[in-house]
């Protein structure tokens, strides 16, 4: 492809075909996220998320090389072009369900951990008994003797 100062006027296409193919790793990496139905690991959460940091780089990347061709070819896009184009949208909204349905999964399994400590403090509270509450069970068991 032509650098940023030499953007070709048939270089469009090629940056959008570009586009599309970052575009759909992320969709591939989205559902690899979500086929996953246990917890992920750290380690398998920071590469994950270090894969999409580096789609997003190149995502960026190429919507300035896309803004430098607007700049220099002031022409509507063709046939092929509104195609990528159309293609660039239904993917970025592939990834937006992806990446909300995970988020969402995040959050419930967020909710569903802390319910879970509640309940193993409230667990480990009543096993262990407090000074205060085994001197009331002395007293308890003195005052039913009596």
């Amino acid at each position: 492809m032509a650098s940023d100062e030499a953007l070709a006027d048939s270089d469009l296409i090629l940056i959008l075909e570009r586009k599309n193919d970052q575009l759909k790793q992320w969709v591939e990496l989205s559902q690899q996220q979500l086929a996953i139905r246990e917890p992920m690991e750290p380690a398998e959460l920071e590469l994950l998320l270090g894969r999409k940091e580096q789609l997003m780089e190149e995502l960026r990347k190429l919507d300035q090389l896309m803004e430098s061709w607007g700049a220099r070819h002031r022409r509507p896009p063709n046939y092929r072009e509104v195609r990528q184009l159309r293609l660039s949208a239904r993917l970025l909204e592939q990834i937006q369900e992806a990446e909300n349905s995970f988020m969402t999964r995040l959050q419930k399994d967020r909710q569903e951990l802390s319910r879970e400590i509640g309940q193993l403090r409230n667990q480990v509270n009543y096993i262990q008994p407090g000074a205060g509450r085994a001197g009331r069970l002395m007293n308890l068991r003195r005052q039913n003797k009596a």
